[in-house]
């Protein structure tokens, strides 16, 4: 036979595929030469029982596969989606921080053509809006007037003004 001609020699135990000479089914074969006597054993499985459950694992992996690629696939539209949706938002934030500066450039030179010195504060009193007029009046550069306290602008010299103190500018 097969087993005691090809098998046997190169290997005391292993496996062949082979026809059942008895009924002719293919089988799966497994064969263990008994080492010191002359005897083999050897079993035998109907081929299609051995593979059912390594086609049920198939069927397993292959919906375990689909469902993973399902699942990155989701992922990747979503990311996709919300560059797209990030990426429209920065556009519109670009686009109203150009009309916000072309607005402020605007108001500036409305403010500039006034002959009155003009400023605006913040909350703490902070000088964030000026004109021309004011750095005359003030005698001081932007970047002197830009952000800093209104009393250290406008009393450089550090002596407070009383409540009816009455400024005599220049």
């Amino acid at each position: 036979t097969p087993l005691f001609q090809k098998y046997l020699p190169r290997a005391a135990s292993g496996a062949f595929e082979a026809t059942s000479p008895i009924d002719g089914v293919r089988r799966l074969y497994g064969y263990s030469a008994v080492a010191g006597y002359p005897l083999v054993i050897v079993t035998g499985r109907d081929l299609s029982d051995t593979l059912a459950v390594w086609r049920g694992w198939l069927w397993v992996a292959i919906v375990a596969w689909g469902l993973l690629s399902a699942t990155l696939g989701i992922l990747a539209w979503r990311t996709s989606r919300e560059t797209a949706r990030q990426a429209a938002l920065i556009a519109r934030l670009r686009a109203s921080e150009s009309r916000l500066a072309h607005s402020f450039r605007y108001l500036k030179s409305i403010l500039d053509s006034l002959a009155t010195p003009l400023w605006v504060l913040d909350a703490e009193r902070r000088v964030v809006l000026f004109n021309r007029a004011f750095l005359e009046f003030t005698g001081r550069g932007e970047d002197a007037v830009t952000g800093r306290p209104e009393a250290e602008v406008l009393d450089p010299a550090g002596t407070a003004l009383s409540a009816g103190a009455v400024w005599a500018g220049t």
